[in-house]
């Protein structure tokens, strides 16, 4: 039996909490914190890829499932999500930042963790959330294959489901830092949408 992984080191600002993975859980609605991640490759400029879930995009008539794509460009990758609430829209941005360099359907959860993110502002939770996906990639070589994000005074809750990301298929470039570039996260007609760019 391969040994459990380290949890990355506490970061100022957000508290983590760990425990086992839990069988059968998936992905669902939750919250999270931030950092840069070194190497990576330039990308070139593909079309947008596929939507994923159940509208078509950001501004789709029927939200109710929700769904996420990925728009690369050369040196960044823009991720795009929906959703009928907000907490749902950050976890579909989760699988949209993660989906868009490795493929995690096959991934085994090989632990449970929980970050507590705080911001006042809804563009300042999303882009401390990427930035936490980011860190735990950077620190530890892992990628949430999993995610309930909800809302808590003062910021967000996240419980991530944790897989060893060297052991997922590439399909991207891996991020490195989140930037301010087009950061957006508020309500449109079919429910709330979010946008964030990151440099790989």
């Amino acid at each position: 039996m391969p040994p459990e992984p380290q949890e990355p080191p506490e970061r100022p600002g957000a508290r983590a909490e760990r425990g086992p993975a839990q069988p059968g859980a998936g992905a669902a609605p939750h919250p999270s914190a931030r950092a840069p991640r070194p190497g990576g490759a330039d990308r070139g400029a593909p079309a947008p890829g596929p939507a994923s879930g159940g509208a078509s995009g950001p501004e789709g008539g029927d939200a109710v499932r929700g769904g996420h794509r990925s728009v690369p460009h050369t040196a960044d990758l823009r991720v795009e999500a929906w959703a009928p609430t907000r907490e749902e829209t950050l976890t579909q941005a989760i699988r949209g930042l993660v989906e868009s360099f490795v493929d995690p359907s096959g991934g085994r959860p090989l632990h449970t963790t929980t970050a507590e993110i705080r911001a006042e502002e809804d563009e300042d939770l999303l882009a401390a959330l990427m930035d936490d996906v980011v860190y735990r990639l950077d620190t530890a070589d892992e990628v949430p294959v999993g995610a309930r994000v909800a809302a808590v005074p003062g910021g967000l809750r996240v419980d991530y489901l944790m897989a060893d990301a060297t052991a997922l298929p590439a399909v991207g470039a891996a991020p490195k830092a989140v930037t301010l570039h087009g950061l957006s996260l508020g309500r449109t007609r079919a429910g709330w949408s979010c946008s964030v760019t990151l440099d790989v």
